[in-house]
């Protein structure tokens, strides 16, 4: 994507349109400004950090309480360029207190304003490092497991954890009288959220898959398994980390320690290629 295509990436949903004809009917606009300013500059540097990488970028859908950058390139590029484009979010919220710092230096908003501001910018950053899909926080939380997990168990984990964990907090708020319109219209979207990505994990899994088999030359750590002879193809391929490239090893003497090596590129091109996801190893080894 061209840096003259970004305008037409941004969209503003619906209810964020809403809340700024309401800001200005009861004089609360200024104040909504502020708020979408620190969301587009939150969303900025993900879109920086994702330009430097050459990630394609599908759209920026702007909320009411955040932004939610959607890219097919989650989960598919090296773990680093990943880290980077999500912290890059959180990151530019200290530039927006050096910002709000040097405003009241110079007297040039009003105090009001400026306190504002400065709860919005703690309480966005608070919120977006929750461990909860989809804010960055449920993100970075997954690319961690992932480095102890396999992809496909580290990915349905988080899932489930970011339902809980917005379970939990919606009663926390209930229990101590903390719940407002507002808290509940951030959980229904957090769970409605959950909710798709559930419903389009198994996308996500093979997406991840392919681009495994399309960029195999990016993974520089290797990692051996093990694996019975009588499992499939799609089966080993649960067991893959990301960003490891796997031998698999499939014992044929227990006693010997003799054992077939098989790559993980013969076990995705047997699923793509082939498309042969059930082949056992033990007949994709003897093809090979």
């Amino acid at each position: 994507m061209k840096v003259r295509d970004l305008p037409d990436r941004f969209h503003i949903h619906p209810l964020l349109w809403a809340m700024l004809l309401i800001g200005y009917l009861t004089g609360s606009f200024a104040e909504l400004l502020i708020i979408l300013t620190i969301v587009l500059i939150h969303e900025f540097g993900h879109l920086t950090m994702a330009f430097f990488f050459r990630w394609r970028i599908k759209k920026v859908m702007l909320w009411p309480f955040g932004g939610v950058m959607e890219t097919d390139e989650y989960y598919t590029r090296p773990s680093l360029e990943e880290y980077l484009v999500l912290l890059m979010g959180p990151v530019q919220h200290l530039w927006v207190y050096l910002a709000i710092h040097l405003l009241s230096i110079w007297n040039v908003l009003p105090g009001h304003i400026l306190e504002y501001a400065f709860m919005y910018n703690t309480y966005l950053l608070l919120f977006n490092l929750l461990p909860v899909w989809p804010l960055d926080g449920g993100k970075l939380l997954f690319l961690f497991v992932s480095t102890y997990v396999p992809f496909k168990k580290a990915y349905d984990h988080v899932m489930i954890f970011s339902f809980w964990m917005v379970i939990g907090l919606v009663l926390v708020t209930v229990i101590y009288h903390w719940s407002t319109l507002h808290t509940i219209l951030l959980a229904c979207f957090l769970l409605y959220e959950i909710r798709l990505e559930w419903k389009r994990k198994h996308f996500v899994y093979l997406r991840h898959l392919l681009a495994r088999l399309q960029n195999n030359n990016l993974f520089k750590q290797q990692k051996s398994l093990v694996v019975s002879p009588y499992t499939t193809v799609s089966e080993a391929a649960k067991g893959f980390y990301k960003g490891r490239y796997h031998t698999i090893h499939i014992p044929v003497d227990v006693e010997r320690k003799s054992f077939v090596a098989l790559e993980e590129t013969d076990c995705l091109h047997a699923i793509f290629t082939d498309q042969k996801p059930f082949l056992r190893l033990e007949q994709l080894a003897k093809k090979i």
